[in-house]
């Protein structure tokens, strides 16, 4: 599935078209930013999404985060492209007591506080927050394939273009707009 920044920013929960931008000019600025990303690129885009969502994750973190794990993600884009659900390799990223990163097949960890690489914990990691890139994928796939067909004017059934209001509301930090009074009421608001 081959788009640009500007489109794959529409599929993302938490990243704007102009965090999308920051983004690319951040991890990499030598090139085009209107080219066509490759699956490893979309990957990294969506687990930054992902890392957005928690409070203690910073841009600079996000990056730090996906530069570290590129390699690990670029082989695993090598493996997913194309496969169905039931055939894809799993590949999680975890973040260990809000402090040390790893991915699936990896060793060693990251230290988000030194920023540096570690061979081992210093002791046992109590909280691990997971994201299952593999669930993230094809999750973000089928959102971008619903706001394609949304944009080509196919999406108006089924209450889709609804949902995606409500959705980009979400996205832009706005409560979807009550449809009803008791929403109202709920809301609210007069």
């Amino acid at each position: 599935m081959a788009t640009t920044i500007v489109e794959w920013s529409k599929a993302l929960h938490m990243l704007d078209q102009k965090a999308c931008k920051r983004i690319t000019r951040a991890l990499w600025s030598a090139k085009d930013p209107d080219r066509e990303l490759e699956l490893s690129e979309q990957l990294q885009f969506m687990l930054i999404d992902w890392l957005s969502h928690l409070e203690f994750v910073t841009d600079a973190t996000s990056i730090a985060i996906v530069q570290f794990v590129t390699n690990a993600l670029e082989d695993y884009a090598k493996h997913l492209g194309g496969r169905i659900r039931q055939l894809a390799p799993i590949f999680t990223v975890v973040i260990c007591d809000c402090r040390w990163v790893s991915c699936t097949g990896m060793e060693k960890f990251f230290d988000l506080e030194e920023s540096e690489v570690v061979e081992q914990l210093p002791a046992f990691a109590v909280t691990h927050l997971m994201c299952d890139v593999t669930a993230l994928y094809f999750r973000t796939v089928n959102r971008f394939e619903r706001v394609s067909k949304l944009q080509q004017g196919r999406g108006t059934e089924n209450g889709l273009t609804e949902q995606l209001d409500d959705e980009m509301s979400r996205k832009a930090g706005r409560a979807s707009t009550p449809k009803t009074l008791s929403e109202w009421a709920d809301a609210g608001s007069p």
